[in-house]
């Protein structure tokens, strides 16, 4: 994984051309893939528009995910869950064997980047260990197959941005309200 930093943060990429799940520092997450595809799991990708009753199934996901943050949508830096957005959105959900959703993410592509974003990503409190690497990797394989070149993991603002002699006036000035904070 690389980081890009901005004027107005650090973004976390994974470049697909070059992601793969071999060699000991891929071992945890070929052992969530691996168990839970034996355990009988499944990840589905949805293509918009997504229907009624998937939306039904997110927004209990989402609601799960907030109350156990004790929070509420922020509405700021990250996507908010709005079902009219959602469903034009390309989704990836986990199921258990029984079919219960469990965990989504939804894309975003970045044509001009050749690179996908994750915009929402929630998961029940009582999913088992593991279910979120499993989301993970099966998003990178898609994307891969999908001929992307990049996948971010989002942005985190303001990290990493930092005032020296050659930084960019922006970035000045983005670190100096940092700073006030």
């Amino acid at each position: 994984m690389a980081t890009r930093v901005s004027a107005v943060g650090e973004e976390a990429l994974i470049d697909l051309t070059r992601f793969s799940t071999s060699g000991k520092s891929s071992q945890d997450l070929r052992t969530a893939r691996n168990r839970l595809t034996r355990l009988g799991h499944s990840i589905a990708f949805h293509s918009p528009p997504l229907h009624s009753a998937l939306l039904l199934e997110l927004r209990g996901i989402s609601d799960d995910w907030l109350r156990s943050m004790n929070g509420s949508e922020k509405r700021f830096s990250v996507g908010w869950l709005d079902d009219d957005d959602l469903r034009e959105s390309h989704v990836a959900v986990a199921r258990t064997p029984e079919g219960k959703a469990t965990a989504f993410a939804n894309l975003v592509s970045e044509n001009q980047l050749n690179q996908i974003t994750i915009d929402r990503m929630r998961h029940r409190t009582d999913m088992i260990p593991g279910t979120m690497d499993f989301l993970f990797l099966a998003l990178f394989q898609y994307s891969k197959e999908q001929r992307t070149k990049r996948f971010s993991l989002g942005l985190s603002a303001f990290s990493g941005v930092r005032e020296n002699p050659t930084s960019a006036r922006i970035e000045k000035e983005v670190h100096y309200l940092f700073r006030q904070r």
